[in-house]
């Protein structure tokens, strides 16, 4: 931090501890999931910060690092519209509580770890997308309850 404040170090790390994020991939658990959250969030009267995770498909990794066969900003764009979708299937009312909509590049499971140490509590799915559908706890959630540097909600 750059700035000088008259808060002392730890008022600013509780500051930045009050929010709930939440995991979005787009499958209806992540759905309930974030409805769950969205109703934390305005129980708690904190910051809801919703995430939706893109990488570029392994395929990409056999060619050259100087070919960019797709535009990064379609992945992006794609995630946008999955994390914008989500919340209106949820039907959130945004007045209700302070919400971030954050799309970002990486796998979902180190991402979500790395934002846990800036939470006060995240929210997954029991599971999303993946293709096994005997599994009670996807791979994402299980990396997440593992990982995480605050509490873990598991929403199914």
């Amino acid at each position: 931090m750059t700035e000088t404040s008259e808060v002392g170090v730890a008022d600013v790390e509780a500051a930045e501890v009050r929010k709930i994020v939440v995991g979005i991939d787009g499958s209806e658990h992540s759905v309930r999931a974030l409805r769950w959250a969205a109703g934390e969030a305005a129980l708690r009267g904190i910051e809801l910060h919703m995430v939706t995770c893109w990488t570029y498909p392994p395929a990409l990794a056999i060619l050259p690092l100087d070919v960019d066969p797709w535009n990064s900003h379609d992945f992006h764009r794609n995630a946008t519209a999955v994390l914008h979708a989500a919340v209106e299937k949820a039907g959130l009312d945004a007045a209700e509580f302070p919400w971030l909509a954050d799309v970002r590049c990486g796998p979902a499971a180190q991402v979500l770890v790395e934002l846990s140490g800036h939470a006060e509590l995240m929210v997954v799915a029991s599971r999303g997308l993946g293709g096994f559908k005997g599994l009670l706890l996807g791979s994402v959630s299980q990396q997440v309850v593992a990982h995480a540097a605050c509490p873990v909600v598991v929403v199914h």
